[in-house]
C-alpha cells in the first residue's frame, strides 16, 4: 500500500490562559486560548481597550455573590 499524499502538522502543547487547561495547537501558531475559550471571548464585545470579561460567584463573608469580572489589554502577568 502506498501513501499518495502524506501531510503532516507540527503540534504542540499548549496552557489556555484563562481556563489552565492543556490542548493542541499547531507549531509557530500565536493564539493562547483553548476553542472552548476562544468561542466564549467572542460573545463579549470590545468596549475600548477591554478584551476579555468574564461572570462568576465569589464568597464574600460566607455569602455567594456573583460579579463581572474585566481585564484589560496588555496586562504585567
Amino acid at each position: 500500500m502506498e501513501i499518495d499524499d502524506l501531510s503532516v502538522t507540527l503540534l504542540e502543547l499548549k496552557y489556555c490562559e484563562r481556563c489552565g487547561g492543556l490542548w493542541l495547537r499547531e507549531k509557530g501558531c500565536e493564539e493562547s486560548l483553548c476553542q472552548a475559550c476562544s468561542t466564549r471571548k467572542a460573545e463579549f464585545a470590545d468596549v475600548g481597550r477591554m478584551c476579555f470579561a468574564l461572570r462568576t460567584t465569589i464568597n464574600v463573608d460566607g455569602e455567594g455573590r456573583e460579579v463581572f469580572v474585566m481585564c484589560g489589554a496588555g496586562g504585567n502577568a
